[in-house]
Parts: structure tokens; sequence; C-alpha cells
């Protein structure tokens, strides 16, 4: 036993020789550069290219990183292809994995591990039963990565189900890459595992204390970005939003549509009933345009522009496609009762509203949005209660 653990001991103290503490530091450095290019891709490039190309960029960004430390290694390693800090490499992997919850870095995880699996079986004669174990860690792999991409902020809050997990990833990878080492013995298997979880148990601690500035940082922009009574996107919002999904159209031509809408006599349910009564026509309102968005699936992002005006930013839906939408809302804002007790009765709301999507000949966003304002007011001219496009004006 004292033999077994003095061999350990050895191994131990082997593989975390300077190279490796020096590597863990271009690692961190690396994740710090990813991330913030990672952001940067999100507020910048999202103008100009389509949701799905934004995906495989978001996706590509830790092969990205992992190829940078290849790359580091391969510079240090005289111009070799670097296999020794496979474990730095993997904590990318998995970092990344836990952070940003794309889909298609799934995707290029597995087609790494493929391509690094042929690599390996081809590179020595391989024992077949190595070779089978290497397969089985290949399809652990995926599974334990696409269980982590599920559960990612439930693993990171429970300390023990975040050391199990990176026990599970570290066996899983290294199951496959011991092909590499064909005389590795236990006892440095079982150091190259404990150096994965000591590096990566640092990462996690450096990782909550970014998480919590993280999220002092979006609810600080989620509050500035927000309506304080009705709780939905304010004007400042709508502006970046606007000007965003104008552009996008400009450049991929995505089809987007924007509807215009206003309380119908919300001066007057101030005047004759007090601003707390109108204070809760805006709140309920916009919580009955929220559950229409919610149930239809629109994906309809809604926002306050001023007063009792709001606006409707529909995504990849032509006029056509959003009508229904705007209909329903209608129907459902009609439904409202709000109870006056001092008169004993219930005060009926309405809206009017005025719509209509991008087109080819909208020079600037302005184009769009004063022409959607002019159906509006045709709406509120034409009776209220109405529904206006290039089209038509009808009552709702």
């Amino acid at each position: 036993m004292i033999q077994y653990l003095n061999n350990y001991w050895d191994a131990l103290t082997h593989v975390f020789k300077q190279s490796s503490l020096e590597g863990f530091f271009v690692v961190i450095g690396i994740l710090a550069v990813s991330l913030l290019f990672y952001g940067f891709m999100q507020e910048r490039l999202r103008k100009f290219v389509s949701p799905g190309t934004m995906n495989w960029l978001l996706g590509a960004v830790p092969v990205i990183a992992v190829l940078a430390l290849q790359t580091y290694f391969i510079t240090m390693n005289n111009n070799q292809l670097a296999f020794t800090e496979s474990n730095l490499q993997l904590i990318i992997f998995l970092y990344f994995l836990f952070m940003l919850k794309n889909r298609l870095q799934l995707v290029f995880e597995t087609l790494t591990m493929i391509g690094l699996l042929i690599y390996l079986i081809n590179m020595h004669q391989q024992n077949l039963w190595r070779v089978f174990l290497a397969i089985l860690g290949g399809i652990a792999v995926i599974m334990i990565s696409a269980y982590i991409q599920k559960k990612a902020d439930s693993i990171i809050d429970h300390t023990w189900k975040y050391l199990g997990i990176i026990l599970l990833y570290a066996n899983a990878w290294w199951m496959m890459l011991s092909l590499l080492y064909p005389n590795i013995t236990v006892a440095q298997y079982l150091a190259l595992i404990t150096k994965f979880i000591i590096f990566m148990s640092i990462i996690h601690i450096l990782n909550i204390l970014v998480r919590r500035i993280w999220k002092r940082y979006t609810t600080l922009q989620t509050d500035i970005g927000r309506d304080f009574l009705t709780n939905v996107y304010n004007r400042e919002s709508f502006d970046s939003r606007f000007n965003e999904v104008f552009n996008c159209f400009s450049n991929n031509h995505i089809p987007w549509s924007l509807l215009l809408f206003d309380i119908d006599n919300f001066k007057q349910v101030n005047d004759t009933y007090g601003h707390l009564v109108g204070d809760e026509v805006l709140k309920q309102v916009t919580a009955s345009v929220q559950n229409t968005l919610i149930e239809t699936k629109s994906f309809g992002q809604l926002f306050r522009l001023g007063g009792e005006e709001f606006g409707i930013i529909f995504r990849n839906k032509t006029e056509e496609e959003a009508l229904e939408t705007t209909e329903l809302i209608m129907q459902h804002v009609k439904e409202i009762r709000i109870p006056i007790t001092k008169d004993n009765t219930e005060l009926k709301i309405t809206i009017s509203a005025g719509i209509s999507e991008q087109k080819l000949e909208d020079v600037e966003a302005l184009d769009l949005y004063d022409r959607v304002d002019s159906y509006l007011y045709a709406s509120k001219n034409g009776g209220k209660c109405a529904l206006t496009n290039s089209k038509w004006t009808r009552q709702v």
C-alpha cells in the first residue's frame, strides 16, 4: 500500500512540473480573452450576421481557444504537437461547457473528439482492448458534455456534484487519451486525473467570483434597460434593438415587423380616475400583451416608448405573420376589466395600432418608424380600437 502511495506521489510531483503551472496561467489568460471575444461578438457582430451564423461563430470560440493554447505549446515544444498538457486543453472545453451553453459547442467538441480519436488509433499499433476503452471514453465524453450543458447552473451551485462531474469528465477523456501512453501506470493515470481536478477547482473558485461580478453587472444592465413601472423594455432598449434588427435586414434580408400601439383615451383615464388607476391600466395592458406574446410563441419583444405608447419588434416575422398575433393582442386587451370602486363600475381598455415589415426601400430606420407611426395615427383617427397597415384600417 505504501509503495502504491509512493508511486502515486512521485507521479503527482512529475505531472506538476513548472511548464504545467506556466501553461495554467496561459489558460486563465486565454479564457479571459475568449470571454471578451465572445462578448464582443454578441454585442457587435450580431448586428451584421444572421442568428444561425452567430450561433456557429459562438460555438467555435472554445475550439479557437484550444487551438490558441496548442499553438503556444507547439511554439514551446520545438514545433511539435503537444499532448503532454492535455489537461489544460480539457479545462478550456469544460469551462465553456459550463459558461456558454451553446449547443453548437457540443457539436464542435464532438467533432474534435472524433478526429482526435481517429488520429490516436492510427498513431501507433494499439491494443484492441485499449481501443475499445477509448471508444467507450469518447461516447462517455459526449453524454457527460450534453448533461453539463443541460444542467450547468445546477452543477455549478453544488460543490460535490461539480466535483463528481469533473471527475467523470476527466476519466472519460483520459480513457481515450491514454492511447498516447501505451505504458501508462495506474499511479500516473490517477495523478493526471488529480491534476485536472485541482486545476478545475481553482478555475471554479475564480469562476464563482466572476459570476458574482457578472450577475451584478447584468442586474444593473437589466435595471437600466427596463421601464420601472411595467418592467418591460424601455425607450433606450428599443432604440438599440430597433437599429440592430434594421441593420440586420439591410445586410441579410431577414424579415421582421414593427408594431406600434397606444392605449385609447389614456389621458382621459388619468384625468377622471387619477394616476394610480392610470398606472394599473399600464401594468395590466403590458401583462396581457406579454402573456399573448408568450402563448403564441411569436418571440416578440415589448417596449414602453413613453407614456401610453408601446412598440413590439417581431424578429423573423413578416407583416402577415405578425398580424395574427397583433389581432390576438388587441382582443385580449379588450377583455381587461379594471374595477373602479368609487363608481362601482369597471373600466374597459382598448388600444390602437399600426404595423409594417421592413421594406427594401427603407433606406434609414426612421423611414420604417415614421411609416408605422402614421399607421398608428390613422387607427386613432379612424375610430380607435383599430389596426392599420399599408392596405387597410379596420376595427378589431
